[in-house]
């Protein structure tokens, strides 16, 4: 295995970790409100039973989308004190509560949580409220990054983990149009014309690293040869030339040159090794604590 297919190898398992990074993603440390139901509510009485519970937490009115989301805590509290102050009760001597299905949906930007009580009944159910303590990943409306081709990746990578490869695709594909446009300004040409990105391409690896050529960059052919495959493929798909299915390989490789451009023209750098030392890729060196910053916030019902 070469040098280049390593690097390559070592983007897609930092992926997460690089797109905190470029700030095309946050993390997130929220409180708030869940709304609970009870699968079968006739069962609710003051005898306790162990009962089927869903959750629903709506973030949409803080987040514009939400890529994964972890709950650390969740349970009742008496209604008293705002949830922000709240000591929130997952188990009492009358009941237990646990969740243990999270679904995000994503581009709605709600979590949807399965679980049990154990023990409860309608006070709890019907009276209390009920709160949880998130971990989430994905992006507030307040930190939307400026740069249109970073909100669009953001997008893709919601596609992308809603399974909706194509789609995903197609935007990372855009996003990289943007890259190069913001990079290369159009001078009114088809900003779609194959040959053109692939001009601009060049020019803006040459731009990164202030050098005349960049023929002889490993990195930069790699760079090169996957960009012109895959416009060669979104221009098959665009044209309808024939039913193509796209696959984790083309969407891993269209952010790996998202991820890959970004980073060669923040280090003005196409060195295989002063990337990987600057962006911690080698797992070996990698034993310091992250410096990744996370929000915290609370959403009030």
């Amino acid at each position: 295995m070469n040098a280049v297919t390593t690097f390559q190898q070592r983007i897609a398992r930092a992926e997460a970790r690089l797109l905190e990074h470029f700030r095309v993603t946050r993390r997130y440390a929220l409180r708030c409100p869940v709304t609970i139901e009870v699968a079968d509510d006739t069962r609710l009485s003051t005898e306790p039973h162990d009962h089927v519970v869903r959750g629903k937490i709506d973030l949409s009115d803080v987040l514009a989308i939400v890529l994964d989301a972890d709950v650390l805590d969740a349970g009742f509290w008496d209604g008293g004190a705002p949830i922000a102050r709240a000591e929130l009760a997952s188990e009492t001597d009358d009941y237990t509560l646990s969740f243990s299905e999270v679904v995000s949906h994503r581009v709605d930007a709600t979590i949807h949580l399965t679980g049990i009580l154990r023990g409860g009944t309608t006070l709890e159910t019907h009276w209390l409220p009920c709160g949880a303590d998130l971990a989430v990943v994905g992006m507030a409306h307040a930190d939307m990054p400026r740069e249109f081709f970073k909100e669009t990746t953001l997008e893709a990578r919601a596609y992308e983990k809603d399974g909706r490869l194509k789609q995903a695709f197609f935007l990372y594909m855009t996003a990289l149009d943007r890259l190069l446009n913001d990079a290369v300004p159009p001078n009114g040409a088809d900003p779609l014309d194959r040959q053109r990105l692939q001009d601009k391409l060049g020019e803006m690896l040459r731009r990164a690293v202030c050098q005349t050529s960049v023929a002889s960059e490993p990195l930069a052919t790699r760079v090169s040869t996957v960009f012109a495959e895959l416009i060669d493929l979104r221009n098959i798909i665009a044209h309808g030339e024939r039913c193509v299915n796209i696959t984790d390989v083309e969407v891993h490789r269209a952010l790996f040159i998202l991820l890959a451009l970004m980073m060669i023209a923040e280090k003005s750098s196409l060195d295989l090794a002063v990337l990987t030392r600057a962006y911690r890729l080698d797992p070996r060196a990698r034993s310091a604590r992250s410096t990744t910053s996370i929000r915290t916030a609370t959403i009030r019902g």
